[in-house]
């Protein structure tokens, strides 16, 4: 599967190293929820409203979050999407 998480995150050149870069969507108990690779190479869980590298994150949709990192809004997709 193309963007199966575990597949991303482990092929190389496919995701950048040194920055935090969304994995995967889903929706869990409480909610929408977002997989995310950090810049030190660990996957972290993280949901609307929570904070994760400095990222205040804002909305989690179908393979997309929004956020608000040091005053800019920006949107992160799926790599390959």
């Amino acid at each position: 599967m193309a963007n199966d998480p575990a597949t991303l995150a482990t092929q190389e050149k496919t995701l950048p190293l040194r920055e935090l870069t969304l994995i995967g969507t889903m929706t869990g108990p409480e909610g929408p929820e977002a997989l995310l690779r950090r810049s030190n190479g660990k996957i972290a869980r993280a949901r609307q409203g929570e904070k994760l590298d400095g990222l205040q994150i804002t909305r989690i949709g179908n393979g997309v979050l929004t956020g608000v990192l040091r005053g800019r809004s920006f949107t992160m997709t799926l790599p390959g999407s």
